[in-house]
């Protein structure tokens, strides 16, 4: 009798275990609710770390290349500059009567400073794009990565458009400094000599490039 008060003591005892088990096991939906709103949280906040990251990245090589623009802005510049005086050099002497170029030769120059002339402000005229790219710069030390991102995006694009009309002007330089390097000295003879059944003297050579404005 005993054993069996026992044996029945002991399966009252185990019982009590997996009842509380079971009432606790209940699934309750405010806490349910409340942990799969939090892992949306923080799903979302990993999502937006990562995107923050990317920004930056983007911004920080957007910046090197806005900057690197300016720099080569600085360069292109400086060969226009070294383009233009050597041009004007030469042209300087035309004008003088220390140097001459053939009539057609004189034609093809003037043809090619005028084209440098209708360019050369455009081109050169950087100041504005300069401007923006120091208000972008400013912007991309806040925290508004995507709005700073599309400023400079704009300021990079205007600069892409510089640094080719500033290439092209180069180019046009070249162009007439092939001809105007190919201006001859005037010796003092034929200075001093003029032929007047000649329609076109060394004189009227020289003094046509009176026309030539270089910028």
């Amino acid at each position: 009798m005993k054993k069996k008060i026992i044996a029945m003591t002991l399966i009252a005892l185990l019982a009590v275990p997996t009842a509380a088990y079971a009432k606790t096991s209940k699934t309750n939906p405010k806490a349910a609710a409340k942990v799969t709103s939090l892992s949306k949280s923080s799903s979302k906040s990993k999502k937006e770390a990562v995107k923050v990251s990317k920004q930056k990245q983007q911004l920080k090589e957007e910046l090197t290349t806005m900057k690197a623009n300016v720099k080569k802005f600085v360069d292109l510049k400086k060969k226009v500059n070294a383009k233009k005086a050597e041009l004007n050099k030469i042209m300087g002497a035309i004008k003088e009567g220390t140097k001459t170029l053939p009539a057609d030769q004189l034609t093809a120059l003037n043809a090619k400073i005028k084209a440098i002339s209708a360019a050369y402000k455009d081109a050169t005229d950087t100041a504005s794009v300069d401007s923006e790219a120091k208000k972008a710069e400013a912007k991309s030390k806040g925290t508004q990565y995507s709005s700073a991102i599309t400023a400079i995006d704009k300021v990079i694009a205007k600069q892409n458009s510089k640094v080719a009309k500033l290439t092209k002007l180069i180019g046009l330089y070249d162009d007439a400094l092939t001809i105007a390097r190919t201006a001859t000295v005037v010796s003092e003879d034929e200075t001093n000599t003029t032929t007047p059944t000649d329609e076109t003297t060394p004189a009227d050579t020289t003094t046509s490039a009176g026309t030539v404005v270089t910028p």
